[in-house]
């Protein structure tokens, strides 16, 4: 199925209306699936999603894809994708210093912590791929946001949130990560 990012509503019309940016069975994909969408302070559109080459299956020959863009969505160009394999279903979120990390469910079953990936350009490549040991991976998706920027004596927090044991999915607690690097288990 088709992602728009840019959609707008108009008065004539209740249909979105906007680029379609992954379409399934273009550019060598057989499935786009799992889009995420991030805004940057720069006014940077970065839409990620997982592009599945053979098939609509969880594994196989998956990439994580991103476009981008710098004019409110009007052109979009290929970002880059992750350097690292075994990883699907990630959201992006923008760090302090306008990099940009994307939070990633890893399917290899000998690790179960999440991956992240940190690109220092918008989104054009993506470096540091890591395993995260202190977010453990049930293997599953996530969700990641930015809750506030260091400023005006906020903090800087961003919010993270998926099943906390690594295989059953007993508890879904939300974490903060007040320093961008370290979170801590909030009860909700």
């Amino acid at each position: 199925m088709p992602v728009s990012v840019n959609a707008q509503v108009t008065d004539n019309s209740s249909d979105p209306m906007g680029e379609k940016l992954f379409v399934s069975g273009q550019d060598g994909y057989h499935t786009y699936r799992i889009p995420s969408v991030v805004v940057t302070m720069k006014g940077t559109i970065l839409a990620a999603c997982e592009g599945r080459k053979d098939s609509r299956s969880d594994s196989g020959d998956i990439d994580l894809l991103v476009k981008r863009s710098g004019d409110n969505g009007k052109t979009w160009k290929l970002g880059g994708s992750t350097p690292e394999h075994m990883v699907n279903e990630c959201e992006a979120v923008e760090l302090t210093g306008g990099r940009i990390m994307l939070n990633m469910r890893n399917y290899d079953p000998s690790m179960r912590y999440r991956q992240t990936s940190v690109s220092h350009d918008g989104g054009i490549s993506w470096h540091e791929q890591q395993f995260d040991t202190i977010l453990i991976e049930p293997i599953c998706q996530a969700a990641i946001e930015r809750f506030s920027w260091p400023e005006d004596y906020r903090q800087n927090v961003i919010l993270f949130s998926n099943p906390y044991e690594a295989i059953v999915f007993a508890q879904l607690p939300l974490k903060s990560m007040n320093n961008e690097s370290k979170p801590s288990r909030l009860v909700v």
